[in-house]
């Protein structure tokens, strides 16, 4: 994905300039990851922001093949995405 002036995004901040703010159960569930991440030390080798991006551009089988950023646009589609990052949080993937 690109901005307007067709630079690469790179962040979950500049996906944001894109798209407005992430829709708020999203940036919870990011805030969460980082916590995870920060209690096991994690965060100084990872960087989840781009983790973050690179996920949600990818197509998801869980999510019948559709890219995460696709299904932001609407309330059921966000829902979906959140269920699917918190179920790998968790361990309980499906």
């Amino acid at each position: 994905m690109k901005r307007n002036d067709n630079t690469p995004l790179h962040t979950v901040g500049d996906m944001t300039e894109t798209l407005g703010r992430l829709p708020p159960a999203l940036a919870k569930v990011r805030d969460q990851l980082a916590a995870a991440l920060s209690i096991d030390g994690g965060t100084k080798e990872f960087d989840l922001d781009m983790w973050l991006q690179g996920w949600l551009r990818t197509p998801q089988a869980a999510l019948g093949g559709s890219r995460p950023m696709d299904l932001l646009q609407s309330e059921d589609g966000t829902e979906q995405v959140v269920r699917l990052l918190g179920s790998m949080m968790s361990g309980a993937y499906q």
